[in-house]
Protein backbone atom coordinates (compact mmCIF):
# COMPACT_ATOMS: atom_id res chain seq x y z
CA UNK A 1 0.00 0.00 0.00
CA UNK A 2 2.68 2.44 0.81
CA UNK A 3 4.12 1.92 -2.87
CA UNK A 4 1.07 2.76 -4.66
CA UNK A 5 0.16 5.92 -2.51
CA UNK A 6 3.97 7.33 -3.73
CA UNK A 7 3.16 6.38 -7.02
CA UNK A 8 0.30 7.64 -7.07
CA UNK A 9 1.57 10.93 -6.11
CA UNK A 10 4.60 10.64 -8.38
CA UNK A 11 1.73 10.34 -11.33
CA UNK A 12 -0.16 13.58 -10.27
CA UNK A 13 2.84 15.59 -9.52
CA UNK A 14 3.58 14.41 -13.05
CA UNK A 15 0.46 15.54 -14.56
CA UNK A 16 0.60 18.81 -12.76
CA UNK A 17 3.69 19.45 -14.29
CA UNK A 18 2.85 18.33 -17.77
CA UNK A 19 -0.60 20.70 -17.56
CA UNK A 20 1.79 23.26 -16.03
CA UNK A 21 4.08 23.37 -18.97
CA UNK A 22 0.92 23.02 -21.68
CA UNK A 23 -1.04 26.19 -20.38
CA UNK A 24 2.56 28.71 -20.02
CA UNK A 25 3.33 27.87 -23.48
CA UNK A 26 -0.87 28.83 -23.93
CA UNK A 27 -0.45 31.66 -21.77
CA UNK A 28 3.13 32.84 -24.28
CA UNK A 29 1.51 33.09 -27.45
CA UNK A 30 -1.61 35.02 -25.96
CA UNK A 31 -1.63 38.96 -27.32
CA UNK A 32 -1.38 40.96 -30.44
CA UNK A 33 1.77 40.24 -32.75
CA UNK A 34 2.61 41.79 -36.35
CA UNK A 35 4.71 41.29 -38.55
CA UNK A 36 5.51 44.76 -39.78
CA UNK A 37 5.10 43.93 -43.28
CA UNK A 38 2.01 44.64 -45.50
CA UNK A 39 1.15 40.87 -46.44
CA UNK A 40 -2.01 38.62 -46.11
CA UNK A 41 -1.47 38.19 -42.54
CA UNK A 42 0.39 41.25 -41.08
CA UNK A 43 -1.52 40.90 -37.88
CA UNK A 44 -2.38 38.03 -35.68
CA UNK A 45 -4.53 38.18 -32.39
CA UNK A 46 -4.30 35.58 -30.11
CA UNK A 47 -6.71 35.20 -27.05
CA UNK A 48 -7.30 31.60 -25.11
CA UNK A 49 -8.94 29.61 -27.99
CA UNK A 50 -8.78 31.71 -30.78
CA UNK A 51 -6.64 33.28 -33.34
CA UNK A 52 -7.70 36.43 -35.35
CA UNK A 53 -5.14 37.51 -38.96
CA UNK A 54 -5.48 40.85 -40.16
CA UNK A 55 -4.69 41.41 -43.95
CA UNK A 56 -4.90 44.72 -45.48
CA UNK A 57 -7.45 44.66 -47.46
CA UNK A 58 -10.89 44.43 -45.50
CA UNK A 59 -10.67 40.64 -44.32
CA UNK A 60 -10.56 39.05 -40.61
CA UNK A 61 -9.51 35.31 -40.75
CA UNK A 62 -10.47 33.41 -37.55
CA UNK A 63 -9.85 30.28 -36.33
CA UNK A 64 -9.74 28.30 -33.45
CA UNK A 65 -5.94 27.04 -31.96
CA UNK A 66 -5.06 24.67 -29.36
CA UNK A 67 -0.91 24.25 -28.64
CA UNK A 68 0.90 21.34 -27.11
CA UNK A 69 4.61 21.34 -26.29
CA UNK A 70 5.51 21.59 -29.99
CA UNK A 71 2.54 22.24 -32.30
CA UNK A 72 0.34 24.79 -32.85
CA UNK A 73 -3.19 23.41 -34.32
CA UNK A 74 -5.26 25.85 -36.20
CA UNK A 75 -8.87 25.75 -37.33
CA UNK A 76 -9.91 22.38 -34.77
CA UNK A 77 -6.63 20.44 -36.03
CA UNK A 78 -7.85 20.27 -39.52
CA UNK A 79 -4.54 22.72 -40.18
CA UNK A 80 -1.43 22.36 -38.81
CA UNK A 81 0.92 24.67 -38.99
CA UNK A 82 4.68 25.30 -37.41
CA UNK A 83 5.84 27.70 -35.59
CA UNK A 84 8.77 28.81 -32.55
CA UNK A 85 9.87 31.30 -30.62
CA UNK A 86 13.22 32.48 -31.53
CA UNK A 87 13.21 35.18 -28.56
CA UNK A 88 10.34 35.55 -26.01
CA UNK A 89 8.97 38.52 -27.93
CA UNK A 90 8.62 36.89 -31.72
CA UNK A 91 6.97 34.13 -33.28
CA UNK A 92 7.60 32.34 -36.44
CA UNK A 93 4.68 30.64 -38.38
CA UNK A 94 5.16 28.64 -41.68
CA UNK A 95 2.24 26.82 -43.17
CA UNK A 96 -0.60 29.15 -43.15
CA UNK A 97 -2.65 29.22 -46.60
CA UNK A 98 -1.23 30.98 -49.60
CA UNK A 99 1.80 31.77 -47.82
CA UNK A 100 5.33 30.58 -49.71
CA UNK A 101 7.52 31.55 -46.80
CA UNK A 102 7.46 31.42 -42.96
CA UNK A 103 6.03 34.73 -41.41
CA UNK A 104 7.73 36.33 -38.36
CA UNK A 105 5.74 38.23 -36.25
CA UNK A 106 6.75 40.63 -32.87
CA UNK A 107 4.80 40.88 -29.82
CA UNK A 108 2.93 44.42 -29.87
Amino acid sequence: PPISIMLNLKLLAFSILILACESSASNSVIGTWSTGDWNMYHTATFTDSTVLFDNHIDTLFRYNYRMNSDSLFIDNGSLKVSYYFPTSDSLVISGLPNTNNPLRYVKN
